[in-house]
Order: structure tokens, then C-alpha cells, then sequence
């Protein structure tokens, strides 16, 4: 497993397949993946075509509005690593993910910033070999961020 998922807690009892493990393990390290053709991965390849993305206070709904929302995801930040620390599943089959992680990004203007962040992901087809994200939300404290962005 890469960087993103290999040090992660998983739950016991219900088992997660590993085509969702790493498909959880994609899309962070897409989301981390400052190359221009990540947003279209993204959109065409983890997330359902009628997914929905919350990256912002304003969801992105649907392939096309995913691939749009990450065109300037990388204009203020010159690197981003994601961590994820513990899933939770809710529900049997494991399509339905709570989970903690650890973020880190360095701000073009030489800020960095750390911080802890509480995630779900829903997945559709979660027992098949090909599952995607139908839904992604993130709650973190932006505070840490924003201040960093007015500095510099």
C-alpha cells in the first residue's frame, strides 16, 4: 500500500476488500498528485459518474463538475500529503467509511500547515472488483489554513 493508507488502523470484524482499500488509497494519492490529468482520474476513474464531492463549501456533483473543481486546487499550494489514521465502517458491507487522517501542505508562499481532519466516503459495488466514490465529504479546521494563505 502507498503512503496514504499503509499505516491505517482498519476494523476488525467486517472486512473491507482490498479493491476498496485501494480505491481509498487512489484517491488520496490523486488528491496529492498536483499533475494536471489527477482531476480528470479522478472524475473518470474513482468517483461514480453521478458522484458527489464535497472539496469545498460547495459540492461538486457529477464527473464533469469533479474534474472542474480540481483545476485550481493546486493554485496557492506547492505540495499536500494525505494520511489516512483509522476507518470505521458503518454498516455490513463495508460501503460506507468514517475515517480520521492527518494532512500536510506547503503554501507557494513557504507556509506550512498540519492538521487533523474527519472524512466519509460511500462506495458503490464495494464487494466487486471496479468500486467508486458515489459521495465524499471532509471536516476539518480550516483556521490553520486560511491563516497561512494571508501570509507571505
Amino acid at each position: 500500500m502507498g503512503y496514504s493508507i499503509d499505516s491505517a488502523e482498519w476494523p476488525t470484524g467486517i472486512e473491507v476488500s482490498q479493491a476498496v482499500k485501494n480505491l481509498v488509497e487512489r484517491f488520496y494519492l490523486l488528491l496529492d498528485d498536483s499533475s494536471p490529468s489527477s482531476g480528470d482520474t479522478l472524475a473518470d476513474e474513482v468517483f461514480a459518474s453521478d458522484g458527489v464531492a464535497h472539496f469545498s463549501p460547495v459540492p461538486s456533483r457529477g464527473s464533469e463538475e469533479i474534474r472542474l473543481s480540481r483545476r485550481n486546487a493546486w493554485d496557492n499550494i506547492t505540495s499536500r500529503k494525505h494520511r489516512v489514521l483509522k476507518v470505521y465502517i458503518c454498516g455490513p458491507d463495508a460501503d460506507d467509511l468514517l475515517f480520521t487522517g492527518h494532512a500536510e501542505m506547503e503554501f507557494k508562499n513557504g507556509q506550512r500547515v498540519a492538521s487533523e481532519y474527519a472524512g466519509r466516503i460511500r462506495v458503490t459495488r464495494s464487494q466487486g472488483e471496479n468500486p467508486k466514490i458515489s459521495h465524499y465529504q471532509v471536516w476539518a479546521d480550516m483556521s490553520a489554513f486560511v491563516k497561512a494563505l494571508s501570509q507571505g
